[in-house]
């Protein structure tokens, strides 16, 4: 231990900084004045808690533009703050994509595996195999079309192509005693009947049509009456009747008679369409080019296949890789509108105000400086006959501001020291804690010189 005397002595923070914004822009708000008391700010906490989701809901991140702002630690520790409404809104969009996303996909993510699984995987039903059958089917079919071909001499060109349609059509009518008589059809045409009727009545001439008398069921004589119209032919066969009529017959609609008659008619009809195409057909070579395509299509389909299951073993890792890229997205757009709200990392006395609100403010210019006089640093000049090391203990002993009473005490560890080489004069930097009065307050004050003429230094 030695003493050494002092040439030059004076104390400066332990801990300051001149806070500044990472963006520039136009400060909304100023928050402190000289002299305000400032709480420091975990920023390495906070930052680790961004990815936070709401209680109860894992879909929703709890941090969007309002979580910053209402958060416990930023309301507390916020000195300033700038205009961001564009970089709250980027934010806030996020935050939404982000839980639709989770709604649409990351919600259920043993879910969609196993359902991956089951569609993709190597199972009898899933896709993969289906592929395989399905070429194996394009295939046989093929194969046996190109047979068939083979078989009945169509390998080359066909010329020409028929289609035929043939129809039949019957109907039949029936009446029977004096009453109304019912009959309907298809086509229009013209009748035009004569008939030889027995009258009964008095004084009424007989007279026969040999012609068209012909049995009748259940007896008597009648005739055969020919109807001719658009493909349709109609016979019909009539029991007793009389007179002469001329008639035309819609058979699209129906018609409604009332005679005494006894009888029945049917009409039949038949047609036949032929359609030929002249357009050249090689039907063996088009069954190959239609195969060929197809099983083009099937490995298209079954390469792709192939490359979206190769990640269906670490299907869930990839899935929560993706939730966490978005995560780190919406991360990187949190700390983007932190970085607009002025915190200080220490806690300290705002020595210092370089900005007011309205005015502009770019990035890494000072806003506000910060001190934490708490622990000191005394910076002194002295000399002293004998080496000091880094770590050695430096105990000063002063009257403060040359006042009458007892010395005030305080001591430190060095933390630097440099010899000057001439007159074992040195320059050292100590660490102090600064002691309180009686009443709370530091007893020194950030930047104190010390009067050397009343101050002694020991070394140990």
């Amino acid at each position: 231990m030695g003493s050494a005397k002092v040439i030059a002595l004076s104390s400066r923070p332990y801990k300051a900084a001149q806070l500044c914004f990472d963006a520039g822009g136009i400060i909304e708000q100023m928050n402190v004045t000289l002299g305000s008391s400032v709480v420091g700010f975990d920023f390495t906490t906070f930052y680790s808690d961004l990815d936070a989701t709401v209680s109860g809901d894992a879909s929703r991140l709890q941090f969007d533009s309002q979580g910053i702002l209402s958060s416990a630690p930023v309301t507390a520790s916020a000195l300033a703050s700038l205009r961001a409404e564009p970089r709250a809104a980027a934010l806030d969009r996020a935050v939404a994509l982000r839980q639709n996303a989770y709604f649409d996909r990351y919600g259920n993510i043993a879910g969609i595996v196993a359902a991956a699984t089951d569609s993709f995987g190597t199972g009898a039903n899933a896709k993969p195999a289906r592929l395989a059958n399905l070429a194996m089917l394009a295939q046989q079919q093929a194969d046996q079309l190109a047979a068939a071909y083979v078989a009945d001499s169509r390998v080359g060109v066909i010329r020409t192509t028929n289609s035929v349609l043939n129809s039949t059509t019957t109907t039949m009518d029936w009446s029977s005693g004096r009453g109304q008589t019912l009959s309907t059809g298809h086509s229009t045409g013209t009748t035009h009947s004569t008939s030889q009727e027995n009258m009964e009545s008095i004084g009424a001439p007989n007279f026969t049509s040999p012609a068209s008398e012909g049995p009748m069921p259940g007896g008597g004589s009648g005739y055969t009456e020919t109807i001719t119209g658009p493909n349709i032919q109609e016979t019909f066969q009539q029991g007793t009747s009389g007179g002469v009529s001329d008639q035309n017959i819609d058979t699209r609609g129906s018609q409604s008679e009332t005679q005494s008659s006894t009888g029945e008619a049917y009409s039949v009809e038949g047609q036949t369409i032929v359609n030929t195409d002249y357009g050249y057909r090689i039907p063996s070579i088009e069954n190959q080019a239609q195969n060929e395509r197809a099983q083009i299509s099937l490995l298209d389909q079954q390469y792709t296949q192939f490359l979206a299951v190769q990640s269906l073993p670490n299907l869930a890792t990839s899935m929560q890789n993706e939730l966490r890229a978005i995560d780190l997205g919406v991360y990187q757009l949190q700390v983007g509108y932190l970085n607009t709200i002025l915190m200080s990392p220490i806690a300290g006395v705002v020595t210092g105000i370089y900005k007011n609100s309205g005015e502009s403010a770019t990035p890494g210019e000072p806003v506000i400086r910060i001190e934490d006089n708490s622990s000191i640093f005394l910076l002194m000049t002295l000399i002293y006959r004998g080496p000091i090391y880094i770590g050695s203990t430096l105990s000063i002993t002063t009257n403060l501001f040359d006042a009458g009473g007892a010395p005030t005490t305080i001591s430190g560890n060095v933390v630097a020291v440099r010899c000057r080489g001439d007159d074992d004069k040195w320059d050292l930097i100590a660490q102090c804690v600064n002691p309180v009065d009686g009443s709370g307050n530091l007893t020194f004050p950030s930047g104190y010189v010390f009067d050397y003429d009343n101050t002694t230094a020991t070394i140990t």
